[in-house]
């Protein structure tokens, strides 16, 4: 075993599927190349951000102490000091929380000379997982997509499925507002839920379609094909009420700078739009600039 470890966390978008994964409908979702990197070494048990200007501890009392605390559980407490590098920004839909989990496990594993596989991984992430998105209520597929990369089908309570594809999917993605918290929003669409449940189960059955429908079109590469259902799946996720004016503004911007589909991704109410921009990715950001505090053209479906 070495002084030192690293690990890498993929960020990730959700391309079809928000809200309605949390009750056991299919969501698709795909890595970034970007992510989260963590470094461990022997020491005094302490996490630190210093992009953040944070650091937590076992036994504190912010959420960051909390999930430390549960990663370090698996291993009896090991006395591991881990500075974490940010890729991408925290609370916009991107999966930070579940990239700096998995990035964290792989690094302190490696430094303990332990060798997890995907499943191992995820659930020892998932720990941390429910203490930043309340127990049972973290869906599985941003720590699977931080861990395994690539374009993934995914159920909650099965194994995902890779989807395969020629190219990794030319997107643009927009930072246009601070969200409300993943936990928030669960909750603002259960409430719904209870509310019109006949209506709300007809849109999550809707938006299962839709996944559907881009399986294949992710597979055989149809770049207006899916982003048709990236619209349909925006105008959805709007009348559940997740959607806001900015998230909104931002998709039709990009539509009118040559977007395929827009859409918001993760749990809304603020954060990221993902613009599929094959081709017009540097209008796009252009375009989006004015709105967003973060604009960057990546790809979808890194390994």
């Amino acid at each position: 075993m070495s002084g030192r470890a690293s690990g890498f966390g993929h960020a990730k978008v959700i391309l079809l599927g928000e809200h309605a994964v949390v009750h056991g409908h299919p969501a698709l979702a795909g890595a970034l190349e970007m992510g989260y990197r963590a470094t461990a070494r022997r020491g005094r048990a302490r996490l630190e951000v210093p992009a953040w200007g944070v650091a937590a501890h076992p036994g504190g009392s912010t959420d960051l102490d909390r999930a430390f605390e549960a990663l370090l559980a698996p291993v009896d407490g090991a006395a591991v000091h881990v500075t974490v590098e940010p890729g991408v920004p925290s609370r916009a839909g991107l999966g930070s929380s579940a990239a700096m989990s998995v990035a964290v496990v792989r690094a302190i594993a490696s430094l303990l000379g332990l060798e997890p596989g995907p499943a191992e991984i995820e659930a020892w992430a998932g720990r941390a997982e429910e203490v930043f998105h309340g127990a049972g209520k973290a869906s599985g597929v941003d720590a699977a997509v931080a861990c395994r990369g690539g374009v993934l089908r995914f159920v909650r309570g099965e194994p995902p499925g890779a989807v395969a594809l020629d190219a990794p999917l030319p997107v643009v993605i927009a930072h246009v507002e601070p969200r409300a918290t993943t936990a928030a929003m669960i909750s603002r669409v259960a409430a719904a839920m209870d509310e019109r449940p006949a209506r709300v189960r007809d849109l999550f059955g809707r938006i299962g379609q839709l996944v559907g429908q881009a399986v294949l079109r992710v597979g055989c590469g149809d770049h207006a094909g899916l982003g048709e259902l990236m619209n349909d799946s925006q105008r959805i996720l709007a009348d559940l009420g997740v959607s806001s004016a900015a998230l909104d503004r931002a998709c039709g911007l990009s539509l009118e700078a040559g977007a395929l589909g827009a859409k918001l991704t993760g749990a809304g109410g603020g954060g990221c739009v993902i613009a599929l921009a094959p081709g017009r990715q540097e209008q796009v950001a252009r375009a989006l600039e004015p709105l967003g505090t973060w604009v960057r053209a990546t790809s979808v479906g890194s390994g």
